[in-house]
């Protein structure tokens, strides 16, 4: 029995040993590809290919492929005798994935390009026969670019937030309305790898930045501006993003109209949830403010609901009273949060009532 143990563990070793062989010394080699990759073709028509050979103890063998970034490949590698492992890789040396024999890989491919294939048998044992499959199968047509989406501002404010998701190899376009002389701050984040452009009314380009980088910059024309996020290579899956965009003038604004102070209520969540809905009576002339904390990243959904249905509003601000977006009675708002902080929710009554009694949910997640 203990002689049976030891054969097994000396065989997972050996097998864990080939896996970071394949992971961490085959990359430099497969980056420069050479005489030891053999070349693979698929039939016309044919979306998968097996190809067979033998591999000596110790041994292993290369093989490249060319295909296009969004096509999933799948491969699966059987053996006669001892186990083979199987490890996947781009052009430059950047691990893909691994798998044994009578497993598979399966993963979409992030760039047009040749993926390098390397299976190989320990050192321990003897030689083996070996088959091993590869398909490659393409994903749907990409969607035509859509019309860019219009920034708006809420009447009174510099700022608004957009926030969604890319797929792999998708871009995202926003447009909006600016005057010379004034001055963009966008600032992004999100999860997954990404790049957003500014261009001018003209059609050059103003900068660009990498998701979870802020841009400035003067305006210097009257006009319609582009923003054009891209997915950038690297990312599995879909990414989500979120742009903080603000407009602010070189001239002063006017002094504002004084208004009251709303008091300001603290919300927190029941232990082991993610939601709490709060209950209130609301004013034109005396809004109710609440304060919660959340953390970057995160997703904040907000409704506001009255007694039948009287008008009224609830507005998000970040701590430093930067307008993320607004929702009205029966409504609501969502969108990723830029930062960890206090956020604000602020309850605006109607204007032509008394009063409101109003119910507020807020779920973050």
């Amino acid at each position: 029995m203990m002689k049976l143990q030891g054969r097994r563990a000396g065989f997972l070793i050996a097998w864990a040993l080939a896996l970071l062989m394949l992971a961490g010394a085959a990359p430099v080699a497969l980056a420069q590809g050479g005489p030891y990759a053999q070349r693979i073709q698929f039939p016309p028509g044919a979306t998968g290919v097996t190809v067979d050979g033998h591999l000596n103890s110790g041994q292993g063998a290369r093989y490249v492929l060319w295909a296009r970034a969004g096509q999933t490949m799948t491969i699966q590698a059987w053996s006669d005798q001892q186990l083979v492992f199987v490890a996947i890789h781009r052009a430059n040396g950047r691990l893909l994935g691994t798998t044994g024999g009578g497993q598979s890989w399966q993963g979409m491919l992030p760039a047009d390009g040749d993926y390098y294939v390397t299976i190989s048998t320990s050192a321990m044992g003897a030689g083996t026969d070996y088959s091993l499959r590869i398909d490659i199968i393409s994903g749907p047509a990409p969607a035509p670019d859509a019309q860019p989406e219009r920034i708006q501002f809420a009447p009174g404010s510099t700022s608004t937030a957009v926030s969604g998701t890319m797929p792999l190899g998708s871009r995202k376009q926003y447009v909006l309305r600016a005057l010379a002389g004034q001055v963009i701050d966008i600032q992004s984040w999100g999860v997954g790898a990404y790049r957003y452009a500014l261009q001018t009314p003209g059609g050059a380009v103003l900068g660009e930045a990498a998701g979870g980088q802020s841009f400035f910059r003067t305006l210097p024309a009257t006009g319609d501006y582009l923003i054009t996020l891209q997915t950038q290579e690297g990312t599995w899956g879909p990414i989500r993003y979120g742009l903080l965009v603000t407009i602010t003038s070189t001239t002063p604004p006017p002094t504002p109209t004084p208004v009251p102070s709303p008091t300001v209520q603290e919300i927190r969540f029941p232990p082991g949830t993610t939601n709490t809905t709060v209950w209130g009576t609301v004013s034109s002339s005396q809004p109710q403010a609440y304060r919660l904390a959340a953390r970057r990243g995160q997703m904040m959904t907000v409704q506001l609901r009255t007694e039948q249905g009287v008008p009224a509003r609830v507005t998000i601000a970040t701590d430093r009273g930067i307008f993320l977006g607004a929702a009205n009675q029966g409504e609501s708002w969502q969108g990723i949060l830029p930062g960890t902080q206090d956020y604000f929710l602020t309850v605006q009554g109607p204007a032509d009532a008394a009063s409101a009694n109003y119910a507020l949910f807020v779920d973050i997640r």
